[in-house]
């Protein structure tokens, strides 16, 4: 006898008729139209199970001219179903070649064209990689930055959202820096109605243990570990992304 609230799980407990304490099921409301993070599963907004498949993409102000835009036939062919779409602010990623910056600066148009085929565009910020902590001015134009695209896109569930890659240089010290950098974005993107997947980086590079091999990583250590599990119950839908440096 329970109204179900979308977005909720509910672990049922059989009783009476030979049922045990031990006898339950684990039963996830989800919300018709939108994404949803239920336990381990993302469930897509038909309601299926939905793994991300796909690779980075050149994006606005990004270091690589390649277009975009008019390649989505591409993903399709190798059945991708989400792009990772790198950019930076105008002044902000390093000159690589002195290529043009500005190829791929129409995001609306990467995201009508990619999201009409339901491939998820994850517009990942590269801003501050490493950055360990911002200046009051960056904190605010960060948030700034989210909540004017979550204004825009709360409305496109194939719009996701990653906030900074990989932005502390980890260990426990980087770990209430990571949050501090991490949680005012998400808020504000709550704060406007959005409910699309947010992606966080964790702490670390390279399997966040800051190695291009099988490095190891304490709990203590983990932003995942520390902080997810708060995120989630706090914002709901909150997707951690471990960046796998050479193995898998």
């Amino acid at each position: 006898s329970v109204s179900p609230t979308a977005n909720t799980t509910y672990t049922l407990a059989c009783t009476g008729d030979g049922g045990s304490a031990s006898d339950s099921v684990t039963v996830s409301v989800v919300q018709s139209g939108t994404f949803t993070i239920a336990g381990r599963t993302i469930i897509d907004p038909d309601g299926n199970e939905f793994i991300p498949i796909g690779a980075n993409a050149n994006g606005p102000h990004w270091v690589w001219n390649d277009t975009f835009i008019g390649e989505s036939a591409r993903a399709e062919k190798w059945r991708w179903n989400t792009m990772r779409v790198n950019m930076c602010w105008p002044e902000g990623c390093p000159d690589v070649g002195g290529w043009n910056w500005d190829t791929n600066n129409d995001l609306d148009g990467i995201i009508q064209e990619y999201t009409a085929k339901k491939i998820v565009i994850m517009i990942e910020l590269h801003q501050f990689t490493g950055a360990d902590t911002l200046s009051t001015e960056d904190a605010a134009r960060l948030v700034t930055f989210w909540t004017d695209l979550a204004n825009q896109y709360k409305n496109n569930p194939y719009v996701w959202f990653n906030i900074l890659n990989e932005p502390v240089t980890g260990g426990q010290s980087s770990l209430s820096a990571w949050l501090a950098m991490t949680e005012p974005s998400i808020a504000a993107i709550r704060g406007t109605g959005a409910n699309n997947v947010i992606v966080v980086d964790g702490s670390m590079w390279g399997q966040e243990a800051e190695d291009w091999s099988c490095g190891e990583t304490s709990a203590a250590d983990s932003a995942f570990l520390a902080h997810v599990p708060y995120l989630r119950d706090t914002y709901g839908n909150i997707l951690p992304s471990v960046h796998m440096y050479g193995v898998w």
